[in-house]
């Protein structure tokens, strides 16, 4: 448990600075249960209780752990675009693939 002090008063200043998606990182990394359903205050609040050395080591929060779920949302969505095109390339190659053997069973 942390105690009311400075140390803490700079902590709880840092924590309201932040935005709530980056309170919400916190408190996954810190593994805190029911963060979502918190208001920014209880959460804020919730973190304090923490032990102030872990808080600490969790409030950078780093560009991969901001963002994500927009890394990933992109990847899947260049992957659906890339297996469509190639579904359509294929279709096109089977087309003008029967065409050349026809042509070339047609002059033999």
């Amino acid at each position: 448990m942390c105690m009311e002090g400075s140390g803490t008063s700079t902590i709880r200043s840092t924590l309201s600075a932040k935005p709530r998606d980056e309170l919400n990182v916190i408190a996954r990394r810190l593994r805190i249960t029911g963060y979502r359903r918190l208001t920014k205050a209880d959460l804020i609040a919730k973190l304090l209780v923490v032990d102030e050395t872990a808080l600490g080591r969790c409030l950078n929060v780093t560009w991969w752990d901001r963002y994500q779920n927009h890394v990933y949302g992109l990847a899947s969505v260049f992957g659906v675009i890339l297996t469509i095109a190639f579904y359509l390339a294929e279709i096109d190659f089977g087309r003008t693939g029967s065409r050349i053997q026809s042509q070339e069973l047609t002059h033999e």
